[in-house]
């Protein structure tokens, strides 16, 4: 949030923390924030995805004895996944030829479906930068919200904040208002997979083989059958679940991955809980228990954002391309939620900011003061 002045301009401009300085030493700060915030725009596919997900994730809390939370967080992982689905391109493919060829669109850097047997496949991730990350996961979280408290029968505004403030939750009824920074990116999200034929080449010799691991890009996105890849349990080891989400239109296909989701998931009530599964092994194997202990991680730890480097580093795993070392399966950078330390610094010191500074007007606010 905070910007550098640039020293060698003769006049300087103020800084985003000048202004919120100045912004916060306003006695009439909440309520200014309050009419700088914007109603959050949503469309029907994303309040019925959101919807359902909800009460999947709270019919599955009740058949297991995992948090509520968990369940909650889990679908909101799929809500997010939805949303990055809407980007798929014909770049950024990895041919995968064990078992079944697969086209993969993996959100780590590995085979999705090789690592469930602990086989490292290098394979640049398709995951959004963190700047996209935050910009969709601000606004999925206020649509999240919205709807979990209205199955809660919770009267309860969600609003898109303006700096400092990315969110802003009123209580109108009891005079409350909220003021939040998101920090909501994903633990992890499910790849998508297409069947292909087996691809071959010519060696040195002129002679026909497979081709092994490696990029190809999907030049009939039109006409590929899209899957999610859910990674199953079998015992002490996994499998791998092709859900088929069908083919993607020409035209609307913004809410395409949207409706597509809603339906494979509406039809298949067991599903969510097939994923969950998967999902609450890779939250158990992310907060490193196993490491404490000194064994190897679950593999699917290795479907998990900022999961670091592969352990055992394969011989032939790739060095960075810029500075030192050798490349990751997924960085520090995309942490789930608030677990990077410059993330919990950060949040610490706004709410101690915030808190520091005037505190709500004495009068109700009986009149909805942001913008619809």
């Amino acid at each position: 949030m905070a910007t550098k002045k640039n020293s060698s301009n003769a006049t300087e401009t103020p800084g985003i923390d000048d202004n919120e300085e100045k912004f916060l030493k306003d006695p009439q700060w909440v309520e200014k924030a309050l009419k700088k915030a914007t109603a959050i725009e949503l469309n029907k596919y994303e309040e019925e995805l959101a919807n359902l997900l909800i009460e999947l994730a709270f019919k599955n809390s009740k058949s297991n004895p995992s948090l509520l939370g968990h369940s909650l967080a889990a679908a909101f992982d799929l809500f997010v996944a939805a949303e990055f689905y809407k980007k798929i391109t014909s770049k950024g493919w990895l041919y995968c030829p064990s078992s079944s060829p697969l086209l993969i669109y993996p959100f780590t850097n590995t085979c999705t479906r090789c690592i469930l047997n602990g086989e490292f496949h290098f394979h640049k991730a398709n995951k959004p930068g963190s700047g996209t990350i935050g910009g969709i996961t601000r606004k999925l979280l206020g649509v999240f919200l919205a709807r979990l408290f209205q199955r809660s029968g919770r009267s309860l505004t969600v609003l898109r904040g303006a700096e400092p403030i990315d969110l802003v939750v009123w209580d109108n009824e009891n005079d409350i208002v909220l003021m939040a920074e998101a920090k909501a990116a994903p633990l992890t999200t499910l790849a998508l997979a297409v069947p292909c034929e087996i691809q071959t080449a010519l060696n040195d010799d002129g002679e026909v083989i497979n081709l092994s691991h490696g990029p190809l890009d999907n030049s009939s996105l039109e006409k590929s059958e899209f899957h999610l890849l859910i990674p199953q349990p079998e015992g002490e080891k996994w499998s791998s679940e092709l859900v088929s989400l069908g083919l993607r239109p020409s035209k609307q296909t913004d809410l395409w991955s949207y409706s597509q989701m809603a339906r494979v998931f509406s039809q298949d009530e067991q599903m969510f809980g097939r994923y969950f599964e998967f999902w609450q092994r890779a939250f158990a194997a992310y907060s490193r228990g196993e490491w404490i202990r000194g064994a190897a991680p679950d593999p699917v730890y290795w479907l998990t954002n900022a999961c670091g480097q592969p352990v055992p580093r394969p011989a032939y795993w790739p060095t960075r391309n810029s500075g030192e070392g050798f490349e990751s399966v997924s960085d520090g950078k995309s942490s789930m939620g608030m677990d990077r330390t410059d993330d919990i610094k950060k949040g610490i010191y706004q709410v101690l900011k915030l808190g520091a500074s005037r505190g709500l007007p004495r009068r109700k606010m009986s009149q909805p003061y942001y913008n619809k």
